[in-house]
């Protein structure tokens, strides 16, 4: 191992964690002191300038924060398929979902057919029978 990594990554290691606590804060230097002539060696308080420097986190150089749909672009104008559980086939679906890719029994899992007409649901559940399944699904 060579002289001075154990060093090196010591610094390292205290740098990144000192970096987490002062990251959001601005950070006020310690103020500079200037001696405006040369030849003066002894220096009096009215010939020390100070000068005070505030740095501030990147954060603050920001934009304004993102709205909703500019943040999730892929979340808008999803379209899916209305579908009923245990659903016979039909003219315009031809097929039935009484299974799914996930459970080959899925309307006996869920409880029984899970019908559209509103004569037969109460609060969008079946009046029938009691889902053992969240009804709500999209695949």
């Amino acid at each position: 191992m060579k002289p001075g990594t154990i060093t090196h990554t010591i610094a390292v290691l205290l740098s990144s964690v000192s970096s987490l606590f002062a990251h959001s804060t601005p950070a006020k230097a310690e103020p500079a002191k200037i001696k405006l002539s040369k030849k003066s060696d002894k220096l009096s308080e009215d010939l020390m300038l100070n000068v005070d420097s505030i740095a501030f986190a990147p954060r603050h150089l920001k934009s304004a924060p993102l709205t909703a749909e500019e943040r999730y672009p892929w979340k808008r104008e999803i379209v899916t398929t209305v579908f009923w559980i245990g659903e016979a086939p039909s003219g315009n679906n031809p097929v039935p979902n009484h299974s799914s890719s996930w459970d080959k029994d899925w309307a006996k899992s869920y409880g029984g057919f899970d019908d559209p007409n509103s004569a037969r649901r109460s609060d969008y559940m079946p009046v029938k029978f009691t889902p053992r399944q969240n009804p709500f699904y999209c695949a």
